[in-house]
C-alpha cells in the first residue's frame, strides 16, 4: 500500500483536479459513555464524476473509483490518511457509459470492475503498477457489476449479462473468479431477469466463500433478493 502512495505522489502530484465530485466522509465522536455524535465532513475530489464506489483501508486511507462518461474514462482517486490531498488517475479510456465497483484486498490494494455496455473490465494495483483485464468476452454487459476479493487475493466478480455472445437476449446474472490466470465464469440464476442489481461480498466466518445478493424480476416486478454462495 505504501508503494501505491509513492506512485500517486510521484506521477500525479502536479495534475490533481479538485472540484465537483463530493466525497462524503464521517467521523464519530463519543460525548459520553452512552451517547455519540456524528460529524460529517465534505471533500471535493474531481469534476464530472458519476457511479462512484468507495472503500477505506486499515490505515484510514480512502480509495474511490468513478466514471467520467463525458470523457469516456474510468478513474481512481486516492487520499492517504496522513494527507488532505487527493490524487486522481485515469485507469481506462475510450469506453462507453460505464459504472464502477471498488474493493480492497487484505493488503489494502484497490481492485475494481466496470461494465461499459459491451465489455466487462477488471483493473487492480499489483503493488507496482495497474493491471487491466477483460472478463468473459462477448455479448453485452449492462447496469452494474460487483466485486469481492478473497483473503488469498482472488477476485470474485458478478455482473448482469444482457445479451449472449451470439447476440440473443439473455438477462441473467453471471459470476467469475480469476484462478491461475484464467477467468472461470458461470451463470448462477436462469429465472426471470436476474441480477440487474447485484452485490458480492467475501465471507470469512465458518467457511471462506463468496456470496452474491441480486434482484430477480418478472413482468417488470421485483420478486425478491436472492443470495447465493460460491467458492
Amino acid at each position: 500500500m505504501l508503494e501505491l502512495s509513492k506512485f500517486m505522489l510521484k506521477h500525479f502530484g502536479r495534475c490533481c483536479v479538485r472540484a465537483s465530485l463530493a466525497l462524503l466522509l464521517f467521523s464519530i465522536t463519543a460525548r459520553s459513555a452512552g451517547a455519540q455524535s456524528w460529524n460529517w465532513s465534505f471533500e471535493k475530489v474531481d469534476t464530472g464524476a458519476r457511479f462512484t464506489s468507495l472503500a477505506v483501508d486499515g490505515r484510514g486511507s480512502v480509495h474511490v473509483s468513478y466514471t467520467d462518461n463525458t470523457a469516456h474514462v474510468v478513474k481512481y482517486a486516492f487520499r492517504s490518511a496522513e494527507s488532505s490531498r487527493w490524487y486522481t488517475l485515469v485507469i481506462d479510456k475510450n469506453l462507453g457509459n460505464a459504472t464502477t465497483r471498488l474493493a480492497l484486498d487484505s493488503e489494502g490494494n484497490p481492485h475494481m470492475c466496470y461494465p461499459d455496455w459491451t465489455n466487462l473490465k477488471y483493473a487492480y494495483w499489483n503493488g507496482k503498477r495497474w493491471i487491466n483485464l477483460e472478463i468473459s468476452p462477448g455479448g453485452a454487459k449492462e447496469y452494474t457489476c460487483s466485486l469481492a476479493v478473497s483473503s488469498d487475493g482472488k477476485p470474485y466478480v458478478s455482473w448482469y449479462q444482457v445479451r449472449a455472445p451470439n447476440g440473443t437476449s439473455y438477462y441473467h446474472i453471471r459470476t467469475a473468479v480469476l484462478q491461475d490466470g484464467v477467468w472461470l465464469a458461470r451463470t448462477i440464476d436462469f429465472d426471470g431477469e436476474a441480477g440487474k442489481w447485484n452485490s458480492t461480498v467475501w465471507i470469512v466466518r465458518e467457511r471462506h466463500s463468496s456470496a452474491t445478493v441480486f434482484s430477480r424480476l418478472a413482468n417488470s416486478k421485483l420478486l425478491n433478493l436472492t443470495a447465493k454462495n460460491g467458492r
